[in-house]
């Protein structure tokens, strides 16, 4: 499982200032994993890998030394918001202070959550047919129930809205405040995984293209032929999407024209990572490449010994800071690491 951020984090890190040099960036420090993590999340300043074997674990981002460990078993990636971790585990959620590991409330579910997503001051869940919302201090908001299942990892929330995909191909915006569907709108091809930027979502479809919806729901463009991996990275001006074919596209967000197209040296792990003026593009071989926005172009590209690296590189997350990658690598002798790259001015 491909673990990221919080839509709320993202909007943070799409902020940020970044470091103008692009090219490879450096690894920072490791740290050995013991049983196979299902995927990572960033924090405030730490790093967090969740298993469902091993339990919820966190490690300082600076430095990578463990802080602390929660018997949690999450298959589902956690949500981060503020101070807290929101761990799906089994048929309840729980509230974690990040600093220290100490729980501050429990929620019962009444069934296994398949996603969910910390926007603004709330914690949103998603389980078989029910959305439900709590306030930052567990206080329920707000429960809504759609007549087909929804779709596991479907999920994400900007500027007020939340847009879910149901099992039936239906694309719904539902009111962040009061979970009241605002729209739904029934997709001509079923979509990967969700990016929501400045009022619009875009997805890549199994048709082999990329989709725009604006906040009426409104198809806002299709761009054909691109086989999109993971989730595009957008912010208002334009969206990015790595390919299956070791690419990475941006376009206008506005009428979905493409702006640049970069070839990556090896087939990318997940979909790019905004910070800043920078776009940072986690490859398979446990590289990470920072490409400046604007053109797409690394001036510094990777050594090719690194490209051909037997490491492989399983997921990321990028620090709220914009500074670190985190990311899972499993070794070629099948040992797991969690790795950080550190960007330098």
């Amino acid at each position: 499982m491909v673990a990221g951020l919080s839509a709320a984090c993202a909007s943070t890190i799409a902020q940020t200032p970044a470091a103008s040099r692009s090219g490879e960036i450096d690894k920072a420090w490791e740290q050995p994993l013991g049983a196979a993590p299902a995927g990572l999340v960033a924090g405030l300043d730490h790093a967090i890998v969740f298993a469902s074997t091993d339990g919820v674990r966190a490690y300082d981002a600076r430095e990578g030394q463990p802080a602390w460990a929660l018997a949690l078993p999450a298959v589902l990636a956690p949500a981060t918001a503020g101070d807290q971790v929101f761990v799906a585990a089994g048929v309840q959620l729980h509230a974690i202070q990040e600093r220290g590991g100490t729980a501050r409330w429990i929620r019962d579910l009444g069934a296994p959550a398949v996603a969910l997503v910390a926007h603004a001051d709330r914690v949103i869940a998603a389980t078989a047919r029910t959305l439900r919302a709590w306030s930052a201090d567990g206080t329920p908001l707000w429960e809504r129930a759609f007549a087909a299942d929804i779709q596991p990892g479907r999920l994400v929330a900007d500027l007020g809205a939340v847009y879910l995909v149901l099992a039936d191909h239906t694309l719904v915006m539902s009111d962040a405040a009061t979970g009241a569907p605002r729209w739904t709108r029934r997709l001509a091809s079923a979509p990967r995984a969700l990016a929501a930027a400045a009022g619009r979502l875009y997805f890549g479809g199994a048709d082999r293209a990329l989709y725009a919806y604006d906040e009426r729901g409104s198809q806002a463009w299709r761009f054909p032929r691109v086989d999109v991996l993971g989730a595009p990275a957008a912010d208002a001006e334009s969206v990015y999407a790595a390919l299956w074919d070791n690419t990475v596209l941006a376009f206008a967000a506005s009428n979905g024209h493409r702006r640049w197209r970069s070839d990556l040296p090896a087939r990318p792990a997940r979909g790019p990572m905004l910070a800043g003026e920078s776009l940072l593009a986690p490859l398979a071989t446990a590289v990470v490449l920072a490409l400046p926005t604007e053109t797409g172009l690394a001036t510094a590209p990777p050594a090719p010994a690194a490209t051909r690296s037997r490491d492989r590189l399983v997921a990321a997350a990028l620090s709220q800071d914009g500074s670190q990658v985190f990311a899972l690598v499993l070794l070629e002798g099948g040992s797991w690491r969690l790795v950080a790259y550190r960007r330098t001015p």
